[in-house]
């Protein structure tokens, strides 16, 4: 299988590992190194010299919003993906 980078994806001499994928709008900076393996998730940033070890999931994790306590009470009542397989 061979590297994946998805549309938009910026990488600047970086060295990226056999099967990594780079996902949509996301930037890897120079001397990034992206592990065997790994995914960089859509709209990262990887910067300058960063290690990303084989087999890692990198994904932006930034809260966006607080969420309002009625449609808190909502979500609680939602199964998970793992909850509701097989």
């Amino acid at each position: 299988m061979a590297n994946v980078f998805a549309f938009g994806a910026v990488v600047h001499g970086a060295r990226i590992g056999e099967n990594a994928l780079v996902g949509m709008n996301a930037v890897v900076m120079d001397h990034a190194v992206v592990g065997a393996g790994s995914i960089v998730g859509a709209l990262c940033f990887v910067p300058s010299e960063m290690q990303i070890p084989e087999r890692s999931v990198l994904e932006p994790c930034e809260p966006l919003r607080a969420v309002p306590p009625d449609r808190a009470e909502q979500a609680a009542g939602y199964r998970t993906w793992k909850e509701t397989s097989p």
